[in-house]
C-alpha cells in the first residue's frame, strides 16, 4: 500500500537524493529549486510516495497567489 506524504519545509535532504538518483530526476524538483523560487514569492509542497515507510516517487507543486 501506498502513503501520501505531504511536506512544504524548505529543505528535505531524503527527497533531493531520492531525486537525484531517479531516472527523469529534474533539479527543478529539488527543495532547492523551491528555496529559490520562495525569493519570488512561490511556496513548493512535496507530495512524496512511501511504500513501507520507503520514498518510492514524489513531485514537487510550486504555487503563488496572483
Amino acid at each position: 500500500m501506498l502513503e501520501i506524504e505531504v511536506d512544504d519545509r524548505p529543505s528535505h535532504p531524503e527527497w533531493d537524493e531520492w531525486l537525484d538518483g531517479a531516472p527523469g530526476g529534474h533539479h527543478l524538483q529539488s527543495s532547492g529549486w523551491g528555496y529559490v523560487k520562495a525569493g519570488t514569492g512561490w511556496r513548493a509542497t512535496r507530495f512524496l510516495l512511501r511504500r513501507s515507510g520507503e520514498l518510492v516517487g514524489g513531485c514537487q507543486l510550486l504555487e503563488r497567489d496572483i
